[in-house]
């Protein structure tokens, strides 16, 4: 899903952009297109794909606590993944117990799956 532009998101990136250039790293060549992805559909149809989504336009849930935020990449791959967690920072307000934990390789495979 798209994400609305964010002058702190651009800024964030293009520094990170600089601080890899500076340590030699290659800028990607894609254009940044900060996104969140809901899912990852393998071997579907866009037929299928838009029958799934106009059944379910109606998706809700209850409401729920959001302990922490997890940054994840994806490397290229056929297919997507695999999801590396970045970094995972405490949300203020949030279970110390739950927040406290960063997030692990398992934890990714998990949500990702």
């Amino acid at each position: 899903a798209g994400v609305s532009a964010s002058p702190d998101l651009s800024a964030l990136q293009a520094e990170l952009e600089r601080i890899c250039q500076r340590l030699g790293i290659p800028a990607d060549p894609r254009k940044f297109m900060p996104h969140v992805t809901l899912a990852r559909l393998r071997n579907s149809s866009p037929l299928d794909v838009a029958q799934y989504l106009s059944a379910r336009g109606n998706f809700s849930t209850l409401p729920f606590r959001v302990g922490r935020f997890v940054l994840m990449s994806s490397r290229d791959s056929v297919g997507g993944g695999p999801y590396i967690v970045e970094e995972a920072w405490p949300l203020s307000g949030a279970d110390s117990r739950a927040s406290s934990r960063v997030a692990s390789a398992s934890d990714a495979s998990r949500i990702m799956r």
